[in-house]
């Protein structure tokens, strides 16, 4: 809110980022390291629970805050509540092993193991499914959907608690199919799901029941990858929950670039088919990765 000129604030933005994107791999390696390696996968769940309520409720409050009290308030909000979990995981969250130094070494040895490399490109291929229909979701509910355009924030709010509700129950589902099982069912239910959206359009307010599945299926399996590449490789598990979250950003890149070139080619209802796809692929990567690491 000090910055005097638009080029600093993108440089502040930058740099923020920064320190933001490495906080879901910390946090990940962290939760993973303060539990046994049979609550792993509960641990992880915790973390992206915290992450995904973070996403469902922080860009309504930040907009709230911008709209009604103005940017310098929502920014100086944000401010306070960063230097609060500052001091709690200064003085709360006990110290844990530092992991293995990120040398070139040390990413060759990530880069050649092909069950992680292949468990790591399974959640950049999910992310990139998820946001080649996520992308265009606001269109695709208003045109494809027939959602009226007052309803269309309360499906977005909804869509999101469905994410919340898939990390709740997924450790439970872990503990019954194992780690390698949940994620390839949660792939093929998001497949089911995006196929039935695409094959015959449920129409508002129908198209709810499937949106939320494919919600609570497409999150849930974010905790059993993490867990799975915990487990691969505990002594670099810091660098590959790492290099897990790149994989997350750069499939949220790649989906949102084929959204656009699919919705200029064929408009919002072919979205939700290539997504399809795409999340096939995804399952056969993981396949693949677990073949390889069984």
């Amino acid at each position: 809110s000090m910055a005097p000129g638009y080029g600093m604030l993108a440089i502040c933005v930058a740099v923020m980022a920064l320190g933001a994107a490495s906080v879901g791999p910390t946090a990940s390696a962290t939760g993973a390291a303060l539990v046994a390696p049979d609550r792993r996968a509960r641990a992880l769940a915790i973390v992206f629970s915290g992450l995904t309520v973070a996403s469902v409720f922080g860009m309504p409050l930040s907009s709230f805050l911008g709209q009604t009290f103005g940017w310098r308030t929502a920014w100086g909000v944000i401010s306070v509540l960063a230097g609060v979990v500052f001091v709690m995981v200064l003085f709360i969250v006990p110290r844990t092993s530092r992991g293995q130094r990120a040398t070139l070494w040390a990413y060759g040895q990530v880069l050649g193991d092909h069950a992680l490399m292949l468990a790591i490109a399974t959640t950049g291929l999910q992310l990139m499914a998820q946001f080649t229909t996520y992308a265009f979701i606001t269109l695709w509910l208003i045109e494809t959907a027939g959602t009226p355009r007052a309803m269309v924030p309360l499906m977005l709010f909804l869509f999101g608690l469905g994410g919340v509700a898939g990390n709740l129950v997924g450790p439970r589902i872990v503990a019954r199919l194992g780690v390698e099982r949940t994620v390839l069912s949660c792939l093929c239910t998001v497949s089911a799901v995006l196929i039935v959206l695409w094959l015959f359009e449920p129409q508002y307010p129908w198209m709810l029941g499937p949106m939320l599945l494919w919600s609570a299926a497409g999150l849930m399996v974010m905790a059993p990858l993490q867990s799975r590449l915990v487990r691969l490789a505990p002594d670099r598990a810091g660098l590959s929950l790492a290099m897990n979250a790149s994989s997350i950003y750069v499939g949220m890149s790649l989906g949102s670039a084929l959204s656009a070139a699919v919705f200029t080619a064929h408009g919002t209802a072919a979205l939700p088919g290539v997504s399809a796809l795409v999340i096939l692929v995804a399952a056969a990567s993981f396949a693949l990765s677990w073949r390889a690491a069984p």
